[in-house]
């Protein structure tokens, strides 16, 4: 429940930012000088919080690798959907159609499974389309 919470709640950087400290000192060196209970108390403590902070370690590395893979699908790749039109076109407006059920559409039967089909026409619309618009064909995900 933590972990889904300080996910949701901060950010990688927050996370690192508020468990820096508690991560360093985890791997502090147990001085010399200290008296025998004052050593073994360094040692436990050291002990005791070695797999909390290997935890959080291994949180921090999940969670940036995930979060820059998602980055991939949720930023777009670059500042433009579509490239610049050449001058002799600028003038030309964009139609933006969309393939699943528009252009083609998908049949189920219980004997062959699926199969996918151009709609009637569609040929003959797209090439009346194009004398008068950039045609962008996209795919649109529920």
């Amino acid at each position: 429940g933590a972990t889904g919470y300080v996910t949701y709640a901060y950010s990688v950087d927050e996370v690192d930012q508020m468990t820096r400290e508690f991560r360093k000192n985890s791997k502090l060196p147990i001085s010399e000088d200290l008296s025998g209970f004052e050593k073994f108390k360094a040692m436990a403590y050291s002990e005791t919080v070695k797999v909390p902070a290997a935890a959080i370690d291994l949180y921090l590395d999940v969670r940036s690798q995930i979060e820059d893979q998602i980055q991939g699908f949720v930023e777009p790749s670059s500042e433009k959907l579509l490239p610049d039109l050449p001058p002799q076109e600028q003038h030309v407006f964009t139609i933006v159609l969309d393939l699943n059920e528009t252009l083609v559409y998908s049949d189920w039967k219980r004997e062959r499974g699926w199969r996918t089909f151009k709609r009637p026409g569609v040929d003959a619309f797209l090439e009346h389309l194009a004398k008068f618009y950039e045609v962008v064909v996209c795919i649109l995900i529920n």
